[in-house]
């Protein structure tokens, strides 16, 4: 087991209600899901662990995703045509 690698925490992911923590424990990355609770404060709500085999496909998943997000959004400006000096 190396020292380093256990139990490091990357930093949070914060909502308005919600956080993400990400750590690494042992070869294991351990994604945990928190909400907050008038009350009480951030109260875990899911945990998942991964295997570092994983964590490739994990980051082509949400990258494909928050591409699907972001052109279903409509948000984004329409792009600007610039057009460049004819040469004589």
């Amino acid at each position: 087991m190396n020292r380093d690698q256990t139990g490091k925490k990357l930093a949070p992911i914060l909502g308005n209600d919600q956080k993400i923590e990400v750590a690494i424990e042992d070869d294991t990355t351990v994604i945990k899901l928190f909400s907050w609770v008038e009350g009480l404060g951030w109260s875990c709500q899911k945990t998942v662990g991964l295997e570092s085999s994983l964590l490739d496909d994990l980051h082509r998943s949400l990258a494909a995703a928050r591409r699907k997000v972001n052109r279903n959004s409509g948000d984004a400006a329409p792009g600007k045509l610039i057009m460049f000096p004819s040469v004589s």
